[in-house]
C-alpha cells in the first residue's frame, strides 16, 4: 500500500473511531455493504458499541436525499443474511413501490419489505418449509402472512399483486404491437403427500398438475394458467387465453406443438383472439432435433427446474402453485437488470 494510500486510511480510521453514529451510504448491492463492513473490520472498529445506520438512495435529487436520511435502516440488520437465492437491493427497488403500496401504514415500519421478499425467495430456491426459514430472515409468520397477501386476488376483476408485477415487469401490455408470435405449451408435474389438487396425464403417465405458460420470443411469461393433469392442453390452453384476452388482442401467430392439433382449437382460439394457430411438427423419423422458435418455451420451463421448491408440486392449491410460479420468474427477471 502506498504511503498516500495509508494516510488516507488513518483519517477515515479516526473518523471512525470517533464518531458515535456510522451512517453507510455504499451502494444498495452486495458488494457495497461488504466494502462498508470490510473498511470497519480493517480499522478494528467495535461495531457492538457503535450506532451503525443504513441510507438507501434511489436517487440524488434533493426529496430523495431529504427521505432517505428521515428512513435511515439498521445496518447490521440489513446486513445479517445473504444466501444465493438474494436479490440486491438496486434489484428489489424496481419493485418496492409495487409492493408497499399494497397495504397501508398508520405506524412507523418496523420490518423491511427486502428481507420478507428475500425469505419467500428462500423458500422457493432451497424447497424448504416456512418453519424452516433462518433465524436471521424475519418470523416465519410474518413473511408467510406477507405471501398470502400478495398472493391473493382482493377482487375477482383485480389480478394479485404477485402476477401484478410480473406483469410490470414482462412488459405484457405492449405485448403484440410489434407482431411477434406467442409460444404455448404445458408441462405435467407430479405432486407430493401435501398437494390436495391432482389429476392423471394418461400421455404422460403422471398424477400431479399441469402448468399452461404462453412466453414471448425471449422465453418470457406472458401467462401462466395451472390446472390439474388430467385436463388437456388444448383446453388447459383455452383457458389461458380467455383469462388473459385483454393482453392478447394484438397477438397475431401463436406457435403449439403437435398435442394442440385440431381445427376445434385452431377456430376457438382464433374467435378469441383472431391469432392463427402454428402447430409445428416434430421429425416424422422420431429423431430428437431441436424445433425452430418451439425450443424457446422448453428453456423457459427449464428455468423453473432451478427452484427446489417446483421441482414437484408440494402446494395445497392451484393458486398457491401459480404464485410459486410466478415468484420464480419475477426473481428471473430482476437478476437481469
Amino acid at each position: 500500500m502506498s504511503a498516500r494510500k495509508k494516510d488516507q486510511f488513518k483519517v477515515v480510521k479516526d473518523l471512525l473511531t470517533k464518531a458515535d453514529t456510522i451512517i453507510v451510504a455504499t451502494d444498495s448491492g452486495r458488494e457495497g455493504s461488504n466494502i462498508a463492513w470490510s473498511i470497519m473490520s480493517q480499522a478494528q472498529i467495535d461495531v457492538k458499541k457503535k450506532t451503525i445506520k443504513r441510507l438507501w438512495l434511489n436517487s440524488l435529487e434533493k426529496d430523495a436525499i431529504i427521505t432517505g436520511f428521515k428512513n435511515l435502516g439498521d445496518h447490521m440488520q440489513h446486513f445479517s443474511h445473504h444466501y444465493q437465492s438474494d436479490i440486491s437491493r438496486q434489484q428489489f427497488d424496481l419493485i418496492r413501490q409495487d409492493l408497499e403500496a399494497s397495504r397501508k401504514r398508520t405506524h412507523p415500519k418496523h420490518i423491511d419489505t427486502y428481507d420478507i421478499f428475500c425469505a419467500m425467495l428462500y423458500v422457493l430456491k432451497n424447497g424448504c418449509t416456512w418453519r424452516d426459514l433462518p433465524a436471521d430472515y424475519p418470523k416465519w409468520s410474518t413473511v408467510y402472512y406477507y405471501w398470502m397477501s400478495w398472493s391473493k386476488a382482493p377482487t375477482p376483476d383485480k389480478p394479485a399483486l404477485l402476477t401484478q408485477v410480473l406483469k410490470k415487469l414482462s412488459l405484457i401490455d405492449d405485448y403484440g404491437k410489434g407482431g411477434q408470435p406467442l409460444i404455448l405449451d404445458a408441462q405435467s408435474i407430479k405432486n407430493t403427500a401435501t398437494a390436495e389438487n391432482k389429476g392423471y396425464d394418461g400421455g404422460k403417465k403422471i398424477s400431479g398438475i399441469k402448468r399452461h405458460l404462453a412466453v414471448d420470443i425471449n422465453g418470457f411469461p406472458q401467462a401462466i394458467h395451472i390446472t390439474r393433469a388430467n385436463i388437456t392442453d388444448r383446453d388447459g390452453a383455452i383457458a389461458l387465453v380467455t383469462l388473459n384476452l385483454e393482453h392478447f388482442k394484438l397477438v397475431r401467430t401463436m406457435m403449439v406443438d403437435s398435442g394442440y392439433t385440431g381445427q376445434n382449437f385452431a377456430n376457438e382460439i382464433s374467435s378469441l383472439t383472431s391469432a392463427k394457430v402454428i402447430v409445428v411438427k416434430r421429425n416424422e423419423l422420431h429423431q430428437f432435433s431441436v424445433i425452430p422458435q418451439r425450443w424457446l418455451i422448453e428453456r423457459s420451463f427449464s428455468w423453473l427446474e432451478n427452484y427446489h421448491r417446483l421441482w414437484r408440486n408440494c402446494e395445497r392449491k392451484l393458486n398457491t402453485s401459480l404464485m410459486m410460479v410466478s415468484l420464480a420468474f419475477i426473481r428471473l427477471l430482476l437478476k437481469r437488470y
